[in-house]
Parts: C-alpha cells; sequence; structure tokens
C-alpha cells in the first residue's frame, strides 16, 4: 500500500506540512488525536498490523527538484523509499521529515546524480519483540544502488536492529556539525544558509520560520543508537590532500603544453572575439579523446605532480590517470590567480548538459582525486583604481582582451566563498571601487511569454491564461537567485573598504534587460564591432 506516491517526471514539486498517523484511524476517537468516527477502534490490534506490515509512507520515482518540507508519519513498513521509474529517478532535497514507528525508515534503491539531500531528519525504526520482522533499519541501501545519500543534522533513535545498511553506493552522514556542501555546484553552509536559498529569505527569516513549524519546544526522546550495532564502518574513497599552487601550475602549465587545440575550438574563440595571438597567449587547449592514462605518465616523467592536482586520479589498478571522457570533451580554460599562476581548470562544455556549459576539471571522488576548490580567476593588473567582477573565466579573459580592464571572475554569482581574500588584497594594492559586471539577467524580465522551459512552460497552470500578464514563478526565483548574488558581491566590498556599483547594458527605459546582450563581453564585442564598421566607413568616405 502506497500512502503517496511522487513521480511521473513531475518537477518542482511540494508536498508540506502533512501528517499521516495511523494512530488517528486505529484510535479515532481519542481526543488527543482528534475525532475519526469510522476509525478500527473495534480492532486496533489489526489496523496497526495491516500498517505496520504493508504501508509505505511516501515513495519518491521520477521526480526532478522536488521538495518534502515539515512532513510527518507514523506507523508503518516502510517510511519513505527513493527508487527508479523506468530507468529516472528522483532529485530534490527533505527538509523536516518525520518517519516514525516504521521497520525500514528510509530506503534507497535510486536517485538521480543531482542528488536528494535529506535535513534535519527524524528517524525512528521500531522493533517489538513479539514482530516476526526483525531485520527492522534506520536506513538501508538497497542492491544496484549507485548513488551519493547525504544527510544532515538527522536525529535517530528507536530499537532497530541495524542502524545503516549499505547494500550499494555512498552515505555522508553529519550529525554533529549541521552543515551542508554541495559537491555539484560548490555552494555551502549552515542550515540556515540552505533553507534560505530553497524559500528565498534571509537568514532572520529562515530562522523564524523553522523555529516556528519545525523547532517547537517538546520533549526529545534520547538517543538509543549504539555503536555496536553498526557492524562495519562505512567505506570512503581516499582522497588527495592538495597540492601547493606553484605544483598545480607546473602540472597544468606542461599538459597545456601537450595538449592540442581543435581547429573547432578555435573557430569558436574567434568567433567570440579572441584573435589567434591571445588565443596561444591564454593556453586553451582541447581535452583528449583517448590515451589519458599515458598522458599522466608523460607528466610524471616530465616531473609533475598528479597527486593533490585537481582533475587527477589513481585508476582501480592503482596508476594515475585523467579525469577526460566523452561527457566532459570540450576544451580547457585555465584559471589563474592574482600571481598569474594556473591553480584550476574549466571545461567547455561541446555537449552541454543539466543545463550547465561549463564544469571544472576536477576528480573529487575517485581514488586519490581531490575538487578544485572553484577558485577566483584574475585578469589583468593589481594596483588599479577600478576592477570589474564578472561570472565565469573565458568571459572575463575575452573582456580583458577587448576593453584593458582588470577582471575577476567567479563560477557563478553565488559561488562567492573565495572572493573576500581576493577583494581584500585588491584593497591592499590600490583598488577604490569594484563594478559588478555579471550578466544582464540581473535585470531579467519576469513576465509569463512561455519562453522559459519548454518541458516547463508546456506544463504550466498559467500556459492559457497568464501569458503577457502574469509574472512566471520561475523566472522570478531565478531573479532573486541572481540578484541574491549581487548583494552578497555589494556586501563583501563593503565589508572590505571598497566602493561597489553595479555596471549594466542593454536595458530599456523601465531598467529591465532587451535580452540582446546577455555578458559584459557580449556588450565589449559589440562595441568592437561597432567601431570597426565606423572605421570602415569613415575610410570608405576618405574621412580617415
Amino acid at each position: 500500500m502506497n500512502a503517496i506516491r511522487i513521480g511521473g517526471g513531475s518537477e518542482g514539486g511540494r508536498v508540506c506540512n502533512m501528517q499521516f498517523n495511523t494512530i488517528v484511524y486505529a484510535c479515532g476517537e481519542e481526543t488527543k488525536f482528534g475525532s475519526w468516527p469510522n476509525s478500527a477502534k473495534a480492532d486496533q490490534d489489526k489496523a496497526y498490523w495491516q500498517n505496520q506490515t504493508e504501508l509505505r509512507f511516501i515513495t519518491v520515482g521520477d521526480c526532478r527538484n522536488q521538495i518534502l518540507y515539515n512532513d510527518f508519519h507514523y506507523g508503518g513498513f516502510e517510511g519513505i523509499v527513493f527508487q527508479a521509474d523506468q530507468g529516472k529517478a528522483a532529485s530534490g532535497c527533505s527538509l523536516g521529515l518525520g518517519i516514525d514507528g516504521s521497520w525500514n525508515s528510509v530506503v534507497y534503491e535510486a536517485i538521480d546524480p543531482a542528488g536528494f539531500d535529506m535535513i534535519n531528519s527524524q528517524v525512528v525504526a521500531l522493533e517489538d519483540q513479539s514482530n516476526t520482522y526483525t531485520e527492522t533499519r534506520f536506513l538501508t541501501t538497497r542492491a544496484g544502488f549507485s548513488g551519493e545519500v547525504t544527510l544532515f543534522g538527522a536525529d535517530f533513535w528507536g530499537s532497530a536492529k541495524h542502524g545503516v545498511v549499505v547494500e550499494s553506493g555512498k552515505m555522508n552522514l553529519n550529525l554533529k556539525k549541521n552543515v551542508f556542501r554541495c559537491n555539484r555546484c560548490g555552494e555551502s553552509g549552515g542550515m540556515l544558509d540552505l533553507y534560505g536559498k530553497l524559500y528565498h529569505v534571509d537568514h532572520g527569516t529562515a530562522c523564524s520560520e523553522i523555529k516556528e513549524l519545525l523547532g517547537r519546544e517538546t520533549e526529545k526522546k534520547p538517543y538509543k543508537i549504539q555503536a555496536k550495532k553498526v557492524e562495519q564502518k562505512i567505506p570512503e574513497i581516499p582522497q588527495a590532500e592538495a597540492a601547493g599552487i606553484e605544483a598545480c601550475n607546473k602540472t597544468y602549465t606542461r599538459m597545456l603544453e601537450m595538449l592540442p587545440l581543435a581547429e573547432s575550438h578555435r573557430t569558436n574563440l574567434l568567433e567570440r572575439g579572441f584573435s589567434e595571438e591571445k588565443i596561444e597567449e591564454n593556453g586553451y587547449k582541447s581535452t583528449l579523446v583517448f590515451g589519458y592514462r599515458k598522458l599522466a605518465e608523460r607528466l610524471l616523467k616530465a616531473g609533475c605532480t598528479l597527486q593533490g592536482v585537481p582533475g587527477f586520479y589513481q585508476d582501480k589498478e592503482g596508476r594515475w590517470t585523467v579525469n577526460f571522457s566523452a561527457k566532459n570533451a570540450g576544451f580547457l580554460v585555465p584559471v589563474r590567480n592574482m600571481d598569474g599562476l594556473i591553480t584550476a581548470m574549466q571545461i567547455r562544455l561541446d555537449h552541454p548538459y543539466d543545463g550547465r556549459k561549463y564544469v571544472w576539471f576536477s576528480s573529487a571522488n575517485y581514488q586519490q582525486g581531490i575538487t578544485s576548490g572553484s577558485p577566483v580567476h584574475f585578469v589583468g593588473q593589481e594596483g588599479q583604481a577600478c576592477v570589474f567582477v564578472t561570472e565565469g573565466p573565458l568571459k572575463a579573459d575575452l573582456s580583458h582582451y577587448l576593453s584593458g580592464r582588470t577582471f575577476a571572475a567567479v563560477a557563478g554569482v553565488n559561488l562567492y566563498g573565495n572572493l573576500s581574500p581576493v577583494l581584500e588584497r585588491l584593497k591592499q594594492t590600490g583598488t577604490k571601487k569594484i563594478y559588478e559586471a555579471y550578466d544582464m539577467d540581473k535585470h531579467l524580465p519576469v513576465l509569463c511569454r512561455r519562453d522559459y522551459k519548454e518541458e516547463v512552460c508546456s506544463k504550466c497552470e498559467l500556459r492559457e491564461n497568464g501569458f503577457g500578464s502574469i509574472d512566471c514563478p520561475r523566472k522570478k526565483i531565478k531573479l532573486d537567485n541572481i540578484q541574491r548574488g549581487c548583494r552578497n558581491l555589494y556586501r563583501l566590498c563593503e565589508e572590505n573598504g571598497l566602493e561597489s556599483s553595479s555596471l549594466t547594458w542593454d536595458m530599456n527605459e523601465k531598467g529591465i534587460w532587451k535580452e540582446k546582450r546577455k555578458g559584459v563581453d557580449d556588450y565589449l564585442y559589440a562595441l568592437k564591432k561597432k567601431e570597426e564598421s565606423e572605421k570602415q566607413r569613415k575610410a570608405g568616405t576618405g574621412l580617415l
């Protein structure tokens, strides 16, 4: 029996503030549970037993960006089960989920690669001595599961025979720090940060809402999990300690010398506005189609360090290799620090996926691998009175080439964690003002025009009546996220004693983006083409 089933390819769903309590059904006339006139009071034991042996509270299948918020269940065989529907599984987040009085509380059969994190969960599994079923469990990953499960701030108690049973996959539990980090996008923080990002509120509002909805003063039952019940420690993939900046720079520089630049990638760069000389100077190169291990061997023979350098790891035989694949094929963009040293790499993908055109050249979660850490890219000269901050190293490179200005680049507007030390150093070296030069979707028009995403707009309830008259809720969320990133930059500038201002272009009289030129590089390239056209016109008329 399924109480609630989520799937069918749904996107952006919400299941909030729901209580599904077997006690209400079995003992409906008790005042503390409310009234249920046709309850099973006459035979409560059978009612309890049926639910205990057959009921599954929530089944989560094929869905995207699903949110479970402040939901509770008591009494069932399985509390929540994540599974695949025709090969597609769920992505999203659970906040404040309570699974009480179940025999198998949380079960993972499959999840989407994007992940389904569980934050502040209460997980209770009960085993009565009279039960014929004795394999009660708090957490289970079933055979064939290949994903990574992450739980933050989880509360476990009860009398389960098994604590965590990992038949397949990888499970991370952080019961003490109450923090999160997304290995995919680099976002991190505490509970308030995560809640704020999900519901687009500040820390104060997040704290108030969480206290109101989840943090009422109630007597908590003590933990009863004992270490001896966990049969073995969950194995982790050994990660390397980060190599020094000089070692990374040497390895990356030598690797770029060994790699070619495909003509298709050269053409792409030229069409963006780079010159042949600048392409060569910046060191853009193509990823390999094959020969990854040979490349690693050549680097080792050249005296380069691979351990602790993002993008390199050891295969199953213990041999060093490079994290190139058909999925991340494209061209490499060196990311340099303020001293001009290459600290990381981005890959401009030939075939974008999951809405991403760029990925980090990383080897996180591989044997002796390491994450890139999403460093800030810097191009230009220190000591400039004005420095521009934009998103994306390649965008910064092109903007610097077209304007001669100094640029710092984050990987995304909300990936600002490494920006403060850069701003501090800029302040010390004479910079007075920072120009925020993020993409113009910071002034995105949010009116519904059925142009957000076809797969989303085709199912939207506003499709028929909202066109041209109602704001698109998804565009508003996107706009809020971008503007939050802008505000965080202004805050960091203030903290470091720097003036800040927003650089805008391609706007109408109402201050809304006209959607012609998105990035500052697009704007600067358009200016260059206009200047060249004007020179040609004057030359043709003899004015030059």
